[in-house]
């Protein structure tokens, strides 16, 4: 945890070279299991395209009967993550980004390296497809290898901004339903209030576990700072 905060210390004494700099929060929440999840993100983008970004991820306690635990309370840091990645602008409407991500959790070492494209398809609209390669090392079993693709459209409507993904998996062990693919989709929407933040809410249908075909719905709330 201690580290996190480091790194988020040493972003901000960047800001007066950056050329972007974000916060994110978002709690999130699933109907099934009923697990909350609060995350704290910070992002820092230069001029000369490289980005460079941190966030936590903190659960609460379970209860002592198991279940999950309730919101706000107890809440513990489960997982850390740092990401870099460097655009490209290919032409005016089209960037490349590759990027790589680092994460550790309890007994699990991630690493994500991924390929991003990123079209303006019209003047309100937005298109990214990105693949990534998830290279999870869980202590004393195997190493878990998945492929991700990903597709969005996104669409502002004066201060609205509606956007729509759609998430495929493929990995070497079951992902849902004894099966070694899954997916998701999701929808965001986001409003603008001023200039620097705007805050979201967002809806995805995700998988319950590996072993059955139970779905669950995501909710998420959360508010976006840009300096």
């Amino acid at each position: 945890m201690k580290r996190v905060f480091i790194f988020s210390a040493l972003l901000f004494g960047l800001t007066d070279n950056a050329h972007a700099l974000e916060l994110d929060y978002v709690h999130k929440y699933e109907d099934v299991t009923h697990q909350h999840t609060d995350e704290f993100e910070i992002e820092h983008d230069f001029e000369s395209g490289i980005g460079i970004g941190a966030k936590a991820k903190f659960h609460p306690q379970e209860q002592a009967d198991g279940s999950s635990g309730k919101a706000f309370t107890h809440a513990r840091l489960d997982e850390k993550e740092f990401k870099t990645d460097d655009t490209f602008h290919v032409t005016d409407r089209l960037k490349v980004v590759p990027g790589m991500e680092w994460a550790k959790e309890e007994n699990k070492d991630k690493y994500k390296p991924s390929l991003k494209l990123k079209y303006s398809l019209f003047e309100h609209t937005r298109l990214s497809a990105q693949y990534r390669r998830e290279i999870i090392h869980r202590g004393n079993k195997s190493t878990k290898l998945t492929n991700k693709y990903e597709g969005k459209i996104a669409q502002k409507f004066g201060d609205f901004t509606l956007a729509y993904a759609l998430v495929y998996y493929h990995s070497n062990v079951d992902l849902y339903n004894n099966q070694p693919h899954d997916y998701e989709y999701k929808v965001k929407i986001g409003y603008q209030a001023t200039r620097h933040l705007t805050p979201y809410v967002e809806a995805m249908n995700e998988s319950v576990d590996d072993e059955s075909s139970r779905r669950q719905t995501q909710f998420s709330v959360g508010v976006n700072y840009r300096f």
